[in-house]
């Protein structure tokens, strides 16, 4: 004779032993638990309720001791359950295996599944004085999984996992977001790749909250300030154009990884922080340069105009005049990136010195003084292909 045993929800609760959350950064976290197995010697129905509704259900994997033989698994998700039963407030997603023991079963199981829904994106605030610059790093969890997580240990892969497709998570809803009372940072290390950081202390993890963690603070990181303008390729170059100069904050690495995000940078101005500028931080590996992009400089602008082309069947022939406009109250050191292949036959003629950046950017650097101009000609020969 079958005998089912049915596990309510609180005993359920009551026999999670320990819960570890992954979270990656594509909407996705696997999700480990140890539970308490207590199954008689026969054909068994386990039921688990305390499941996210977010649950990817095809990811499931129950552990069971060696006495225990899976015969079947089902999923019901409350979406699709019969009218009247899903009325019910009460009625919640749930898993059912379907075993057989061969004896007496009390025993602890691992149970892991992976859901979307719990996601995590870092963010960081680098505060620039002169020619130095303090970061503040944070890590965003936003759980919309539909499941409480008590007392859990939580992970973040930081890095780029390869997937089939990606949904960009948002919160659903929440009365505020929820910050920690003190400021602990995870343990890093790196593992097969990623990143892995661990929070050192146990985390409740509610349904429908946005919890603010620090990642990592750093001071007195020296940087370059550049302003640059990346210009017309002279070649296909016709009439007059003007260009905008961007300007650039060139840091040669952190002394820790910085995962993906975007960065807000800030200055003091009359003791009050201003906005200078937002960008994206791509997963960054310690000692490792980056340059993030601040805004157009307001008061700066580069002239280009064709002086003349004496073009011919086999080759491009084009002068062209660059005018730096400076109407700050400030010197300004300007770099000029024109691109321009590199081939045999090719050639660049200037008065003035210049360098190859990026392989094909013809780049020049020059300083312009406050309320003045500057200008220079460039002649450009290339082969037609």
């Amino acid at each position: 004779m079958k005998r089912t045993i049915l596990l309510s929800t609180l005993i359920l609760t009551q026999s999670i032993f320990a819960t570890t959350l992954t979270i990656y950064n594509n909407n996705k976290t696997l999700v480990n638990e140890e539970i308490s197995l207590n199954l008689k010697k026969e054909s068994s129905l386990f039921e688990y309720d305390d499941i996210p509704s977010t649950l990817i259900a095809n990811s499931v994997h129950l552990q069971f001791p060696k006495e225990v033989t899976l015969l079947s698994q089902i999923y019901k998700n409350k979406k699709f359950l019969p009218q009247k039963e899903a009325k019910k407030s009460q009625v919640k997603p749930k898993l059912l295996f379907h075993l057989h023991t061969s004896k007496a079963i009390h025993k602890k199981a691992a149970l892991s599944y992976l859901t979307s829904g719990i996601s995590f994106t870092t963010d960081y605030e680098i505060n620039i004085e002169k020619n130095s610059a303090e970061i503040h790093g944070w890590i965003d969890i936003i759980n919309n999984s539909g499941k409480n997580f008590k007392n859990a240990t939580i992970r973040f892969l930081a890095g780029r996992v390869h997937q089939a497709y990606q949904r960009a998570p948002r919160l659903l809803y929440s009365d505020a977001a929820v910050a920690t009372k003190s400021m602990h940072y995870p343990k890093e290390q790196s593992f097969s790749g990623y990143h892995i950081y661990s929070l050192e202390h146990k985390t409740d993890l509610n349904a429908y909250e946005q919890y603010r963690l620090p990642l990592l603070q750093m001071a007195d990181i020296p940087f370059e300030r550049h302003n640059i303008a990346r210009m017309n390729n002279p070649l296909y170059l016709m009439g007059e154009r003007s260009s905008n100069v961007m300007q650039e904050l060139h840091f040669k690495g952190l002394k820790k990884a910085a995962p993906s995000g975007i960065v807000r940078i800030y200055a003091q101005e009359d003791k009050q922080r201003v906005l200078l500028g937002e960008d994206n931080l791509n997963n960054t590996p310690k000692n490792h340069p980056f340059v993030l992009k601040l805004g157009e400089d307001f008061d700066t602008k580069i002239q280009q105009r064709i002086i003349s082309r004496n073009d011919t069947k086999e080759l491009f022939d084009a002068k062209v005049e660059y005018i730096l406009n400076n109407h700050s109250d400030e010197d300004r050191v300007m770099t000029l990136q024109i691109p321009f292949y590199k081939k045999e036959g090719s050639k660049v003629i200037s008065k003035l010195n210049y360098s190859y950046t990026k392989g094909n950017l013809v780049t020049f650097t020059l300083k312009v003084a406050a309320n003045s101009k500057r200008s220079f000609d460039v002649e450009f020969i290339s082969k037609r292909r």
